[in-house]
Parts: C-alpha cells; sequence; structure tokens
C-alpha cells in the first residue's frame, strides 16, 4: 500500500495545482475521506483482524463480541481513532486489541480511517441482516436450502413479497409478518434520499423496533445468539454515517456489484477456467435479442394512445424517440423510471404512483387521490400545435384498480379496509388499459407484488 502511496505522497510535500473550469487551485493535498466497502474489506483498510469470532470483530470500535447482541450497550464502548491505534502499535500491544502488526498508511492520508470506512447498505442489509431472518427459517422442515448463489437484487425481490407470504401462512400469530414488517419499514427509510432531523429520529427508533423483534424471535435458533458484527454497525454507525456524509443512497455498491457479476463473474463461469480471459473476451453473450413481437404491440397501443390523448387539442404527431430509462425531474431526478425489455438480460417495467385530475380518472377507484400504473414504454414525442413545433416526455402505463368489488364497497363502507388492503396496502388488479402520462405526472415509483392464488396484486410501497 506504501507503494501505491508513494505518488501521493511525494504530492503532498508540495502540494499539486487543481486546474478547474473557471480557476486553477495551487498547493492542494489529498486527505482521504471516504472508502466503501464491505466489512471484510474495511477490515483490511483498517488492519483490524477479520474474523468475527475475534474478541473486537469491529472495525469502528472496540466493542467486545459478546455485546452485539445487546441493544442497550450500544455506543458505550470505546472508538478506534488514528492516534489511539498507532500508540498502540508503537507500544506493542497489538495484539491485544486486534491489530494486525503493521504500521497502518492511512493513518497519514485521513483523519480517521476507521470512520472513513463506510460499511454499505446492499452488504448489510440485503445480504446479511435480511439473510440472516431467511436462514433462521430452516426451523421449518427441510427448512430453506442453496442461498449462497443468491444475489443481492434476488434478496431485494424477496423482501417486497416475504411480508405477504408470512401474513397468508400465519393464523393467529403475526410475529414473523410483524418483523418482516419492521424491516421493510427500516429498508424503505434507509433509501431516503434526504434526512431531516426527525427522520433520522424516526429511523433510529424504527431501526431499535425491529432489532428488538428480531432479536426475540430468532435468538434461540442462531448458533452465534446473532452475535452478528453487522448488526452492530447497522445500529450504531449508520445515524453518524448520514449526518456526516448524507443519504445511504449515495454509499452503496450495488451498481458496480451488478456490473461485476455481469460482466466478469457469470462470463468466469461459463468458462474452463484456463486462459479464463480470453474466453471472456470473446463472448457474444451480450448481444442484445429484441422481442419484435413485443415491440409491435408496444406500438400498436402507443398509436391507440395517442389518437385518444391528441384528439381534444387537435395534435399532429410529427415524431417519438424511446427510451429505456428517464430520471424523474419532478424527483429532482433522484428516481429513475425503466421500460426495458432487457435490463441486464430480464424485462423490467416499473410500477408507479400517479396524480391524475378528476377528468383523467375515468372510472378508477382513488388511494387518496393517486392511482398506479405499469410503464411498458417511455418516449419522447414532437408534435405540432399551431404551427409550433413542441416536445413532451411521456410514458405509456398500463393501469392498475382496487381488486375489490365494487358495489360491495360503495354499500359496506366497514368492509372496504379488509376488501380493498391487505397489511395497510392497496389491493390491486392489473387492467388491459392504457393510456399516455406525463412523466410530470408521476408521484413516486412503487413495488407492486403479485399474488400468484388470485391473480391479483399488493401495492407494497416504494
Amino acid at each position: 500500500m506504501k507503494i501505491l502511496f508513494n505518488t501521493l505522497e511525494n504530492n503532498n510535500i508540495t502540494g499539486v495545482d487543481l486546474k478547474l473550469p473557471f480557476r486553477t487551485l495551487t498547493n492542494c493535498i489529498f486527505k482521504l475521506l471516504t472508502i466503501i466497502a464491505d466489512m471484510p474489506e474495511a477490515s483490511t483498510y483498517c488492519l483490524t483482524y477479520k474474523s468475527y469470532n475475534c474478541k473486537y470483530p469491529c472495525f469502528r470500535c472496540l466493542t467486545p463480541l459478546d455485546k452485539f447482541n445487546c441493544i442497550n450497550s450500544v455506543g458505550n464502548y470505546e472508538v478506534r481513532t488514528n492516534q489511539t491505534m498507532k500508540n498502540l502499535y508503537e507500544n506493542n500491544r497489538s495484539q491485544e486489541f486486534l491489530l494486525i502488526f503493521l504500521y497502518n498508511i492511512f493513518w497519514d492520508y485521513s483523519d480517521n480511517i476507521y470512520k472513513a470506512c463506510v460499511t454499505d447498505r446492499m452488504h448489510q442489509l440485503d445480504l446479511e441482516l435480511f439473510k440472516r431472518m431467511i436462514t433462521c427459517l430452516k426451523i421449518f422442515n427441510k427448512g430453506i436450502f442453496r442461498l449462497s448463489n443468491v444475489t443481492a437484487a434476488e434478496y431485494r425481490d424477496m423482501i417486497k413479497i416475504m411480508l405477504f407470504v408470512f401474513y397468508k401462512l400465519e393464523n393467529n400469530n403475526n410475529d414473523l409478518s410483524n418483523v418482516y414488517a419492521k424491516f421493510t419499514k427500516m429498508y424503505i427509510m434507509s433509501r431516503s434520499n434526504s434526512f431531516t432531523t426527525s427522520d433520522l429520529e424516526l429511523f433510529k427508533e424504527i431501526s431499535q423496533q425491529w432489532a428488538l423483534e428480531f432479536l426475540r424471535l430468532f435468538f434461540q435458533y442462531s448458533v452465534s445468539n446473532l452475535q452478528l458484527p453487522k448488526l452492530h454497525v447497522w445500529l450504531t454507525y449508520t445515524e453518524e454515517v448520514i449526518k456526516e456524509f448524507g443519504s445511504l443512497n449515495g454509499y452503496s455498491t450495488d451498481t458496480y456489484e451488478t456490473l461485476h457479476k455481469f460482466y466478469v463473474k457469470n462470463p468466469y463461469n461459463r468458462t474452463n477456467k484456463r486462459n479464463a480471459l480470453k474466453q471472456i473476451s470473446i463472448m457474444s453473450d451480450f448481444m442484445l435479442d429484441f422481442n419484435n413481437e413485443a415491440i409491435e404491440k408496444k406500438i400498436s397501443i402507443l398509436r391507440k394512445c395517442w389518437k385518444h390523448f391528441a384528439h381534444e387539442e387537435k395534435l399532429l404527431f410529427k415524431s417519438a424517440t424511446i427510451y429505456k430509462s428517464a430520471k424523474l425531474k419532478k424527483l429532482n431526478y433522484n428516481l429513475i423510471i425503466r421500460a426495458d425489455e432487457d435490463f441486464y438480460g430480464k424485462s423490467y417495467y416499473s410500477d408507479t404512483e400517479i396524480t391524475m385530475t378528476i377528468e383523467q380518472s375515468g372510472n378508477y377507484l382513488t388511494e387518496d387521490g393517486m392511482y398506479y400504473g405499469k410503464c411498458i414504454l417511455l418516449l419522447e414525442i414532437m408534435f405540432i400545435r399551431d404551427d409550433k413545433i413542441e416536445k413532451i416526455e411521456m410514458g405509456i402505463f398500463q393501469w392498475y384498480d382496487y381488486a375489490a368489488n365494487v358495489s360491495k364497497v360503495l354499500s359496506n363502507q366497514n368492509e372496504i379496509e379488509d376488501e380493498r388492503h391487505v397489511l395497510g396496502c392497496p389491493y390491486l388488479k392489473l387492467l388491459n388499459s392504457y393510456d399516455l402520462v406525463s412523466l410530470e405526472n408521476i408521484n413516486r415509483i412503487v413495488h407492486i407484488i403479485p399474488d400468484f392464488s388470485r391473480g391479483w396484486y399488493y401495492d407494497a410501497g416504494r
């Protein structure tokens, strides 16, 4: 590591000049701000022991392992700092505090390397804590196996449906569905784009409520008594990370891990492991295979929707550009809507919550003034109005409506909540009805979960 930092070390003596668009900054020196990593990688940077069975497994503090499942002990132990760890190294006490006996070059390039290492949400929640809740289900007959090959994206899909699975399985005991409901609330809130002080307090409260339920239900089925380093790091330092660096969405390795898996791991596994790089380079698996029949169907729907959309204002269609994804201006470009036939080998059509006027809503039932639709096509349409060329960003949406019986809803108000909602989520069905909708009318992206037993769908929130 010292060799890699040699150039940086030389430049930090005299400083370097940074050329910006409108000025040049002179005598700049470099400091390490943050490292996004999983816990083993963070331990490598911090030169602490990686084993989860050692006395102090946490790379950020000196909390003993046997206190990792004690919610009340959060934050009660000394944190690691550059100076304290450097003193231990110089006094030959590294082994006592689980430090690798090497001089850490990051002591010279970071105010606190232990604080700079940020474990990302994907490795903490998707691949660890949620996975623990799944593996503990081995208490059932024959258990659940073969989870080692499950990806983070697949775990994320499981998060969306597990709450409803246990709601269907449980009769009078709702403990499992409650703990998954609390985890889902915590997970959704962790994906917020910004946090106020009150949001952080609520997030901390929800996290602790889930942790208490998680420990109560699964403690007896865990060999380690749920003394989990990632549980400790999540409960102790997530709030601090948000205050220091902002939303967790900016500190995630989802994209890099997905690309690495798609372009490196999967092709490598298809080789015979001999001259693998050459085999990977000549693979043709990345060619897109467009479904012409599906595109023709979408174009047919587009013609019908445009005829209905343009009829009243007498707009003349000029051209349309089709996109696979778009960033939503209304939400400050923080969310991406997709209508992609081949998103990493799978179709991806975003479900959305849409704001419409009463005139636009037709006969659909509303959910607090909001409507739900699946985006099947994204496009920018150019048209002529009053001899002037204009353009608008739109999407073709296939509508959802309430799955409840309308006459029953209107006749018995007490049964509305039971028929129209499940665990507080609207109970929907997908209609064979399409419309062109401006992207400005999209309120948020939602997850809608299919109920295969009835052919209806749940809205599971964001």
